[in-house]
């Protein structure tokens, strides 16, 4: 799931990098990669489409294969549930990751492991929280 645009360009600097990384390269920033950002996000007006269109252009976005769907305008509670579902989706294929490494690899995985499931069990509880009750 890519979110339009709009949706990741809405929130906190931190929010936006860490939106702009899920959507777009399907991970979480690594530190050097949050900082620059964060960074080039203070640049004033326009800063956030710029870093947008620097992620969009990238090596590895490419090498992907993303693109953003057409953008309409969207509300702060649709781009913080986009963002919540980037998060899920992200820790999901972390775990996925973890779970096809090698038996033997160590015991810090199982930690890993437990940690991940537990941020992705809270995420879903944020989640539905921010939905609401379902009919």
């Amino acid at each position: 799931m890519t979110p339009r645009a709009s949706l990741l360009l809405q929130g906190s600097d931190e929010e936006v990098v860490e939106k702009l990384y899920l959507a777009l390269l399907g991970r979480f920033p690594d530190e050097g990669g949050r900082l620059h950002y964060l960074a080039r996000l203070s640049g004033g007006p326009g800063a956030r489409e710029a870093a947008l269109q620097e992620i969009l252009d990238s090596e590895e976005a490419r090498g992907r294969g993303t693109t953003l769907p057409p953008d309409r305008p969207g509300t702060a509670e649709e781009a913080s549930l986009a963002h919540l579902a980037l998060q899920v989706a992200a820790l999901r294929e972390e775990l996925a990751a973890l779970r096809a490494r090698p038996e033997g690899a160590g015991p810090e995985i199982h930690g890993e492991m437990v940690a991940l499931r537990l941020e992705l069990e809270a995420l879903r509880a944020e989640l539905r929280e921010s939905v609401g009750p379902q009919p």
